[in-house]
């Protein structure tokens, strides 16, 4: 059985974490990671989620 999708000849470039996610050669894939909770004085509560290829990560706030 064969695959639908063609088989490139060599694996796409990594995501490069010093450029902008959306500068990057390849799209960033996150997974979500962990809950930052802080106080509003403090920037409030973020969600972390970090990209699987190169560990860049990116904070999504949660609602107070």
């Amino acid at each position: 059985m064969t695959s639908s999708q063609p088989e490139l000849p060599f694996p796409p470039p990594p995501c490069d974490p010093r450029k902008p996610s959306d500068q990057s050669p390849v799209p960033h894939e996150y997974r979500y990671h962990d809950d930052e909770y802080g106080s509003l004085a403090d920037g409030g509560s973020y969600e972390i989620y970090i990209c699987i290829h190169c560990r860049r990560r990116a904070y999504v706030q949660l609602p107070d």
